[in-house]
């Protein structure tokens, strides 16, 4: 085999592979992203679950009490968002008015300037009002609720796991190295996990002002 064809082979072998790789995480998008949900949430709640257990509470109760923690944030910020979305509903009719003048002029001038008719306009609208029965779109209602649900709790068993067996995770970490990478890897670890709590505990601050 000479010299190019072995860059051809190594070259068609990295873009197989890369292909197989993206399709892959593309397929398991169901499961990794609440993986990768659950790291987040696991590093910002990991000091206090460190503190806790200093204080003589048991890793299990310590974790149990910060998924929980979690949970009722999440319950908050839904309440908050869905009371946010009734204010707009509520508001609507109001807001609909006063845009209702701008959308005609936008109208107008798109039959004006463009090749677009309003049969064109009627016919879109029907067809995206107008799509589906009612069966389907409670049936895609139903799913996306499902699917929602689904990973919302994918999430808190991530996170329960990742900071109740973390010392496992590094530990297995640590093994992948030679002992004298060792020290150098575990300090990385530790400078490294300190860091993404700063900065996502300095982002949520930010957010909140």
């Amino acid at each position: 085999m000479t010299k190019g064809q072995k860059i051809l082979l190594v070259f068609t072998l990295l873009v197989v592979g890369f292909y197989y790789l993206f399709s892959g995480i593309v397929e398991a998008r169901g499961i990794l992203a609440p993986l990768l949900v659950a790291i987040i949430l696991a590093l910002i709640v990991l000091p206090l679950s460190r503190k806790m257990e200093k204080n003589g509470i048991s890793r299990g109760w310590s974790t149990f009490a910060n998924v929980m923690l979690l949970f009722l944030i999440s319950v908050g910020f839904t309440a908050l968002l869905s009371f946010q979305v009734r204010s707009f509903i509520g508001d609507w009719p109001k807001i609909k008015e006063t845009m209702k003048p701008k959308v005609e002029q936008l109208k107008t001038y798109a039959f004006e300037h463009t090749p677009l008719e309003k049969e064109d306009l009627e016919r879109s609208n029907y067809s995206v009002m107008g799509s589906g029965n009612p069966g389907q779109k409670a049936f895609l209602f139903f799913s996306s609720t499902l699917s929602f649900m689904s990973s919302y709790l994918l999430t808190l068993i991530y996170i329960f796991f990742l900071l109740y067996y973390r010392q496992h995770f590094r530990k297995f970490i640590l093994r992948l190295f030679p002992n004298e990478k060792k020290k150098e890897v575990d300090e990385t670890i530790d400078k490294s996990a300190n860091v993404t709590q700063q900065y996502l505990v300095g982002k949520l601050i930010l957010m909140g002002l």
